[in-house]
């Protein structure tokens, strides 16, 4: 219990003493930092959606060119 109570002033110590020495205009510059940061991670998202629906197209293409030369191959080796 003394733990606990020893634990509960520190904290309320370190409190003020954030608040007494700008935590505020502290934490309103993390705060553009984080919304920066924020824009930045949407941005590399979108580009990385964007970069997977082209990856999934080509995939799609040369799948079907594949399966196209295959077919011809196996016609060419063993006509019907």
């Amino acid at each position: 219990m003394k733990k606990f109570i020893l634990g509960v002033i520190v904290g309320l110590a370190l409190f003020a003493f954030f608040i007494f020495f700008g935590g505020g205009d502290y934490l309103k510059k993390l705060a553009v930092k984080t919304d920066k940061a924020g824009d930045k991670i949407v941005n590399y998202e979108d580009e990385f959606k964007r970069k997977v629906k082209e990856v999934k197209k080509k995939g799609t293409e040369v799948k079907e060119k594949v399966e196209a030369k295959a077919k011809e191959v196996k016609e060419k080796v063993a006509p019907e």
